[in-house]
């Protein structure tokens, strides 16, 4: 029973001095990485990762209950920055390594293949560089690999086919280049492949089209080429994101993609397929994002994709599609965004615009041949915050409720268009236009307004100095009188401001030159007088700046903007003067010394002037004195007669 003991107490000796030799050698391991690790701003580490504590309890450690060792390392964005050491491949037990987001750099050690417990690699968003390390093929239980955001290079490994239990591979936003390997479509339980933003060439494997557990396919911005098989969704059961834009894929979009039921992301945009839109993509009915934008694609759209009762997102521009726009696509209730602009679309809008498009947030119709009334219904799109319907033919009064440019709209603005508080962007310019409503300064979030190339006149209204999130104001081409209103130069976020051509008046307000993020300032064409403010020397940001054909005068500041504009922002204004450069006369320059003699002479003859009038009182009384006394005298020798 005592040897039984003895025997057991020194199992457990054993044990336990191993145990502590692992968490010894895991402690290690962290500690050179820290030593490694050049700049945390936050010093976490610094003071927490120490060896008077255990390390089980360090930030970003997870350690397992049974071994005491460490399983899991996250120090994701700390705004680390460091290598990696080789020593981190002793972490035995590691089955999660996330130092994502931050700005690690050089390569990632060989010895990291001694984990073969790992399930996770996340290095996302790093500055990691060269080619992808094909030991990673020697990681038998990884399931995500997440290497994108970084600086990688070279081809794409072949050998991460041997990952078996792969699920996620994420490799977007490098430098890739190559074809992309046959053998990933031996990754047999690969949920997402992401391979966008890289420089990969060839054509799209068909072995990939044959996983059936994928849930995303991205390849957007590469350089692939090649056609899409026809039978694309054949073994694609569970697909529901397929990113292709901007590569050169070409022939047409295979009907085959309605076999792909659970789809909700289509994106092919920027690429050279031809031929018209398959009805057959009006059977994917979880769709919620449509976008085949800029491509050859001829023909009507499609009246079935009114039955894509869950699509957000449809957009068609840059196309050459013909007919009129189906009226069913205006009952799709979910619809947030519609692009179909730069088409050979015509006809007309719905009359009864908006009323079945409650979400709609964005609508993109300019550049196509439409025509006939914009309805007022399209107010019943209340989330409106975008509408391009420029370059059209459209006739008839302006709606209520916004790029409504280059059409014949005429009379006045009408003031429920003050009520749209949630209005961004308003464009109204090339119209016939000729008076604004009094309460458009309500609104108060808008960014761009353009009532440009119209007949509008009168003052400019005290309320547009309201626009405070304004970025642009273009009231130019108009007929506006009267002097600028001051309350212009509180629009501190104003980058551009045109009130070019109209016949506007007065000085230019100083006020200018508090609207610091100024770039661009047109005033030319007017009735202006006075000087230039020098004031708006403060204006660094300004890159051009136009008052030529105006009545100003006065000497030409040359500090802060004014040192890089040229002549023609002077233009005809024949009372300026200053820098050669200008073409302009020379300001007349009054010589110092004669200025200086001048005050002194004048100095001199108030001097003299009021020694003059001193001498005049002084002389005065003393004469009274004088005759003071002779009279008193005078009565003296009267009384001595008497």
């Amino acid at each position: 029973m005592d040897i039984n003991c003895n025997v057991l107490f020194v199992a457990i000796f054993i044990l336990f001095n191993t145990s502590l030799a692992n968490i010894s050698t895991d402690e290690a391991a962290l500690l050179s990485l820290k030593s490694h690790i050049s700049f945390h701003p936050n010093n976490i580490l610094a003071s927490n990762w120490s060896s008077s504590s255990p390390v089980c309890s360090w930030i970003g450690i997870t350690c397992s209950s049974r071994h005491h060792r460490v399983t899991a390392l996250d120090i994701s964005s700390m705004q680390l920055h460091g290598t990696i050491p080789p020593h981190l491949g002793n972490l035995s037990f590691l089955s999660s390594l996330d130092i994502s987001n931050n700005t690690f750099h050089g390569d990632l050690p060989q010895e990291l293949a001694h984990l073969q417990r790992l399930e996770l690699i996340n290095v996302k968003s790093n500055n990691f560089t060269g080619a992808i390390a094909s030991f990673l093929s020697l990681l038998p239980n990884l399931c995500f690999l997440y290497l994108s955001s970084n600086q990688f290079s070279g081809r794409i490994p072949t050998s991460l086919s041997n990952l078996t239990k792969l699920q996620e591979l994420r490799l977007q936003n490098n430098f890739l280049k190559g074809e992309i390997p046959r053998e990933i479509g031996d990754l047999h339980y690969l949920t997402t492949l992401d391979l966008e933003f890289n420089k990969l060439t060839g054509s799209i494997p068909t072995s990939i089209f044959n996983i059936t557990t994928l849930h995303n396919i991205a390849l957007s911005e590469n350089n692939l080429t090649g056609k899409l098989p026809t039978t694309i969704c054949d073994h694609l059961p569970n697909l529901k994101g397929l990113y292709l834009s901007k590569n050169y894929l070409g022939g047409i979009i295979p009907p085959d993609i309605e076999n792909c039921r659970k789809l909700q992301i289509l994106s092919l945009s920027y690429n050279e397929f031809i031929g018209t839109v398959p009805r057959e993509l009006s059977n994917l009915t979880a769709l919620t994002t449509l976008v085949i934008e800029s491509l050859h694609l001829e023909g009507e759209i499609p009246m079935e994709l009114g039955n894509l009762k869950k699509l957000q997102w449809l957009g068609l521009p840059f196309n050459e599609f013909t007919g009129s726009i189906p009226a069913s696509i205006f009952n799709i209730s979910a619809l947030q965004i519609i692009e179909f602009e730069l088409n050979n679309l015509s006809g007309t809008l719905p009359s009864d615009l908006g009323r079945g498009m409650p979400n709609l947030e964005e609508f993109f119709c300019g550049g196509n041949n439409l025509s006939g009334f914009i309805s007022d219904s399209i107010a019943n799109s209340s989330k409106l915050r975008k509408l391009d319907l420029a370059v059209n033919s459209f006739t008839g009064p302006i709606p209520k409720s916004l790029d409504l440019s280059e059409n014949h709209f005429s009379g006045s603005v009408p003031s429920c268009l003050g009520n749209v508080t949630s209005l961004r962007y308003l464009n109204l310019a090339f119209n016939r236009l000729n008076s604004l409503p009094a309460n458009l300064g309500s609104l108060q979030d808008l960014i761009e307004f353009n009532v440009s190339s119209n007949l509008l006149s009168g003052h400019i209204s005290l309320e547009f100095g309201n626009f405070k999130s304004a970025t642009l104001i273009d009231l130019s081409k108009n007929d506006f009188s009267d002097k600028i209103p001051s309350t212009l130069g509180g629009l501190a976020q104003l980058i551009n401001l045109s009130l070019a051509h109209n016949r506007l008046d007065g000085p230019i307000p100083d006020l200018f030159s508090k609207m610091l993020a100024l770039e661009f300032l047109d005033l030319c064409f007017n009735n202006h007088s006075g000087e230039i403010p020098k004031s708006l020397e403060a204006l660094v940001y300004l890159k051009y700046l136009n008052i030529s054909f105006n009545e100003l005068s006065g000497e030409i500041p040359i500090g802060g903007p004014f040192a890089n504009v040229t002549s023609q922002s002077f233009l005809s204004n024949d009372a300026l003067c200053g820098d050669s450069r200008f073409n302009v006369k020379p300001c007349l320059i009054k010589s110092t010394n004669k200025s200086r003699r001048k005050r002194v002479l004048t100095g001199l003859y108030i001097l003299l002037g009021i020694g003059s009038l001193f001498t005049l009182a002084v002389g005065f009384v003393v004469f009274r004195l004088r005759n003071t006394k002779k009279s008193a005298s005078q009565k003296d020798v009267s009384r001595k007669r008497a």
